[in-house]
């Protein structure tokens, strides 16, 4: 199993127990999910646009926008948060046949 990023804290583990009664919890470990395309599994840059301010233009990011950094890729853009629960899905679908993560969402040990 894999640990959480975050502290076990008091209402994570109140709340793990009371899903436990009614169906199996699995602890999915989320890093680099939201950072990785869910398509290539490539690097994932935050979205650029021209933007408007004070009769001056300035790149801005938004953060929740996402596009792949791959030119072979075809996804576009794609908001943050639905890329990396698409991820997490795979990862969930990797431990429940008892397979390794892909590469890219294991942590390099130095």
């Amino acid at each position: 199993m894999y640990k959480w990023n975050f502290p076990n804290t008091t209402p994570i583990l109140k709340l793990k127990k009371e899903l436990k009664r009614f169906c199996y919890v699995v602890d999915i470990d989320e890093w680099e999910t939201s950072k990785t395309c869910h398509k290539c599994f490539e690097r994932i840059t935050l979205y650029r646009n021209k933007k408007l301010c004070k009769e001056k233009a300035r790149m801005s990011q938004y953060h929740s926008v996402i596009r792949c950094s791959s030119n072979e890729c075809k996804l576009c853009c794609m908001d943050r948060d639905i890329n990396a629960s698409k991820n997490i899905l795979l990862l969930l679908q990797c431990e429940k046949q008892g397979k390794r993560r892909p590469k890219c969402f294991r942590e390099q040990k130095e």
